[in-house]
């Protein structure tokens, strides 16, 4: 199994090809990753460390055990891959009804989706509807089946030899969902891309800034407010990054405003309640479309900046720089990295040349303005 490591500053960071993880590595327990690679047994390590710290070999026991512990983890973990299960076994009867058919028009070509129940439509239609053209009759450039199974939910690929994939929720089949519609929209693979970041993107139409935090933490309502201000959206939730060029393409799903952020959305949207919105139990989630500019809409952009943001009503503004290292844990929480070896050494090379971020805001127009002054 390979590893990818980079240098930063005084650490390591270290990628594991197996498990698709990066551990950050500081003395000693980088001595100690290092014996490990050579294939050095935990009590050959423990008296090689005893010796080179000056340890007692009983002081130094536990620590190495530690170290080796979280090294053997992320080492022998294999990842699981969707790709790997077979949806046509997940399938509990020959006969799935369909509940809707959807056609959307996005950078020029046709993607059709069949639902087979209200509650696929549900999960998936809502940020994508303002892209649905009401007839067509040629054959769409890509076609999905999302089927609800009750515990299961499965999504093929009609016009990829009805390639399948399995989960147990919709959110993840939508994240699924999304990067095949990403392969039709930019004529890819999956193997084209560098990483799937969950965040909004923002663009003065020369380069991106994303915007990533968990759900419910404001990014979308700042992102959905700077386009007031003239920036543009051009995703929100789900960001492709490609590995030739380390860009950002676009992915032009609706600005989704939960229920919690209707209040400070409707002072700059006079006609929000137009839009296509969507019931929860918690109340009506708003889909706000990005602004149109048929030039620039589909454009890749260069990523200098990531912020991670968190609203927190108590606190005016807060807007710090962060080391790369504590950055690449926040970005991997919240991102799909590729598992090829060269990919990662791709990935790490443009990571450390971004700057990071953190704005956590209860004041929105402070937000707004720390953005601004980023971005121009």
């Amino acid at each position: 199994m390979r590893q990818v490591s980079k240098k930063i500053d005084n650490s390591y960071v270290v990628w594991f090809e197996r498990s698709n993880r990066w551990i950050q590595f500081e003395e000693p327990a980088w001595y100690i990753n290092k014996l490990y690679q050579k294939g050095d047994s935990i009590e050959i390590i423990e008296n090689k460390f005893a010796e080179r710290y000056s340890f007692e070999k009983d002081e130094c026991s536990g620590i190495v055990k530690e170290i080796w512990n979280n090294i053997d983890e992320a080492f022998n973990t294999n990842i699981v891959l969707e790709d790997d299960l077979n949806a046509a076994d997940f399938i509990n009867n020959s006969n799935i009804e369909k509940f809707s058919l959807k056609r959307y028009l996005v950078n020029g070509k046709i993607i059709e989706i069949e639902y087979s129940s209200r509650l696929a439509e549900y999960y998936i239609h809502p940020p994508l509807a303002y892209l649905e053209i009401p007839k067509f009759s040629g054959v769409a450039d890509s076609s999905f089946h999302i089927i609800d199974q009750g515990e299961y939910k499965l999504i093929f690929q009609k016009d990829n030899e009805n390639t399948g994939w399995v989960y147990n929720d919709f959110m993840k089949l939508k994240k699924r969902l999304f990067i095949n519609m990403a392969n039709t929209m930019y004529n890819k693979t999956t193997n084209n891309w560098l990483s799937f970041v969950h965040a909004s993107t923002l663009s003065n139409g020369e380069k991106a800034v994303l915007l990533s935090s968990p759900s419910g933490k404001g990014k979308s309502t700042l992102a959905a407010l700077m386009q007031t201000r003239g920036l543009k959206v051009v995703s929100d939730d789900f960001v492709p990054i490609d590995v030739k060029l380390k860009r950002a393409f676009p992915f032009p799903a609706a600005i989704s405003i939960k229920p919690g952020a209707f209040s400070i959305i409707k002072p700059y949207y006079k006609n929000i309640s137009g839009f296509y919105f969507k019931e929860t139990a918690e109340g009506i989630v708003h889909f706000i479309p990005p602004s149109k500019d048929e030039e620039s809409d589909m454009r890749p952009l260069p990523v200098k900046e990531i912020i991670f943001i968190n609203y927190e009503p108590g606190v005016e503004c807060r807007f710090n720089k962060l080391s790369i290292t504590e950055s690449l844990k926040l970005f991997h929480n919240q991102a799909w990295v590729s598992h090829e070896p060269e990919h990662a050494r791709r990935f790490i090379n443009w990571f450390v040349n971004l700057q990071f971020f953190s704005l956590t805001y209860g004041n929105v127009g402070k937000g707004m303005k720390k953005i601004s002054e980023l971005l121009n």
